[in-house]
């Protein structure tokens, strides 16, 4: 998902890309398809420098600031829980390596 061409250039648009960004992110962390995951932070991190340059330029009608209020919920608890699962990798990754290097202590390298 590219950024939005000038024409396409609606907030909620935006809002709605990011959202499904967000949501696919927090899929993929869960499955641990990491490198995938980053790609699309990658992805969505323009999506947020444009919907903050498009949201002072523009003002939405109530429904639609309804719809923008629901989309940044979703976005916000879709990011909570990738953020969990990335924590809860970094915990395992850290571990390891703390055990790798008890058991390199101990035994020494082979190498």
């Amino acid at each position: 998902m590219a950024l939005l061409k000038e024409g396409e250039l609606s907030e909620l648009k935006v809002y709605e890309s990011i959202c499904a960004l967000s949501e696919e992110m927090r899929s993929l962390a869960k499955t641990g398809a990491w490198d995938q995951m980053i790609a699309l932070e990658e992805k969505r991190r323009p999506l947020i420098e444009q919907v903050k340059a498009v949201s002072k330029r523009t003002s939405l009608k109530q429904e639609e600031s309804g719809r923008k209020v629901d989309f940044i919920q979703r976005i916000l608890s879709a990011d909570t829980e990738t953020k969990i699962w990335v924590e809860q990798r970094m915990t395992l990754l850290q571990n390891g390596f703390k055990s790798e290097r008890r058991l390199l202590e101990t035994y020494g390298s082979h190498a």
